[in-house]
């Protein structure tokens, strides 16, 4: 009794075959279960594999075509403006649609007090990649805006965020002095605070034991992450990353 080869038999299949297409030719040929079990497993990876190569040359195109995001949002108590969702849809969807790459957001998930996002990217060759953040779901809330309203309000910061990771653009939390400048008592700003609360829970920080190094190197007293300097924001953030990678 002859051994067949997969290999061998993978190339006899056409590169325009469909899975179910050149598994019903080996079938037809009289190829073993076994063998048609390999040829399987094999021609989906390959189709992963190509998949994956056409989504990074497509992005790679699409990337260079993005347009700068307009910041049409307006932070009333830095008088500061930054971009939107719209502004990066704006911005990027031209590009992208030309590239046969689109991008949504999977229905949120909220479990107790943390609200959980998922963006997805996907190409028309079936691969996709995701970028997934959560944060407190009430760290939006004060005086002014209640439960719902700070959900509400976590949610787009979410949104925001997700797709500004998955998409490489500048974060909408970057606002006209970089986080970085202003007057020596600015404080970060609202959505540079949320982004920061959820950044210490991905990483899984302890927020008293985060506060307490910032406030050592300031050499001030930091009660919350709303109260950290906006001079210090660039430095908070660095130290958050170095606790990521020390996770890994």
């Amino acid at each position: 009794m002859s051994v067949v080869n997969p290999v061998q038999e993978l190339e006899t299949i056409s590169n325009a075959d469909t899975t179910l297409v050149a598994l019903g030719k080996l079938a037809a040929g009289g190829a073993s279960k076994e063998v048609i079990e390999q040829m399987k497993g094999l021609i989906e990876w390959d189709d992963a594999r190509r998949a994956k190569a056409e989504f990074n040359a497509a992005f790679s195109n699409a990337k260079q075509k993005f347009k700068k995001a307009k910041k049409s949002g307006h932070n009333k108590h830095l008088n500061s403006h930054y971009s939107t969702l719209e502004d990066y849809e704006e911005a990027t969807k031209d590009a992208l649609s030309s590239e046969g790459l689109s991008w949504r957001h999977v229905p949120a998930s909220i479990e107790g007090d943390i609200t959980s996002v998922k963006c997805v990217l996907a190409h028309k060759s079936g691969h996709s990649e995701e970028s997934e953040m959560r944060a407190p779901s009430k760290s939006m809330k004060n005086n002014a805006v209640n439960d719902l309203q700070s959900v509400g309000i976590v949610l787009m910061y979410l949104k925001r965020m997700t797709l500004a990771s998955l998409l490489g653009i500048v974060s909408d939390s970057d606002l006209d002095n970089d986080g970085n400048g202003g007057n020596e008592g600015e404080k970060i700003s609202e959505s540079q605070s949320a982004d920061m609360k959820s950044l210490i829970e991905e990483v899984g920080a302890d927020t008293k034991s985060f506060l307490k190094f910032l406030s050592q190197s300031g050499k001030i007293t930091i009660s919350s992450v709303d109260e950290i300097p906006s001079k210090m924001h660039k430095e908070a953030i660095a130290a958050l990353e170095r606790k990521r990678k020390e996770k890994k």
